[in-house]
């Protein structure tokens, strides 16, 4: 009777374990390259490979992440999720504005935010961040419930590194966190 994503241990908006009816397949957005994204050079994927499977997206260092997101109940399930996959440790703020503050005060190695934020959504903290050249070059992951394709456009042309949709379970988090990887190795540096 319960769905595959419950047994799974995914989470959503809708309760534990909801799925979007109808919308499962718009956390797979590899149909539509993200910005700056380039064609693979010979090795490279060799390369990522050697460093771990891509079924395990645990940091090659213990990188800290700092988590956007006023909702108590989604910033424990993404810092539990995350300390499972070797990242950590994990920082929360409920607002951008504070998580600027966060970012220029201590290092952090990946962001995660919600879209829907106040006083200033996903986009326009990501614009303010990719402004900053001492923040401009740390990984951002929005994290929605919004099921809107337009959104995830939204989020791509504001230099968001991954996108995914809630209801997801551990696997679907590694597997961002390792495009986010892998998209670094490939970038030209």
């Amino acid at each position: 009777m319960g769905s595959k994503r419950r047994e799974r241990g995914g989470f959503g908006p809708h309760g534990q374990g909801a799925a979007f009816h109808g919308y499962e397949d718009l956390n797979d957005f590899s149909h539509r390259p993200l910005k700056g994204a380039m064609p693979c050079r010979e090795g490279q994927l060799d390369k990522f490979f050697a460093l771990r499977p891509l079924s395990m997206a645990k940091s090659d260092t213990n990188q800290s992440v700092l988590i956007i997101d006023p909702s108590g109940v989604i910033t424990r399930v993404l810092t539990v999720m995350l300390i499972e996959l070797g990242w950590g440790p994990v920082e929360t703020v409920p607002t951008p504005v504070e998580a600027l503050t966060q970012l220029r005060e201590k290092r952090f190695g990946l962001v995660l935010t919600d879209w829907a934020t106040e006083p200033m959504d996903a986009g326009e903290f990501m614009k303010s961040l990719r402004a900053d050249a001492a923040l401009a070059a740390i990984p951002v992951m929005i994290v929605t419930g919004n099921p809107d394709p337009t959104q995830y456009i939204l989020a791509n042309d504001a230099g968001a590194n991954a996108y995914a949709l809630v209801s997801f379970d551990v696997e679907t988090l590694a597997l961002k966190l390792d495009q986010i990887r892998l998209r670094k190795l490939l970038s030209p540096s």
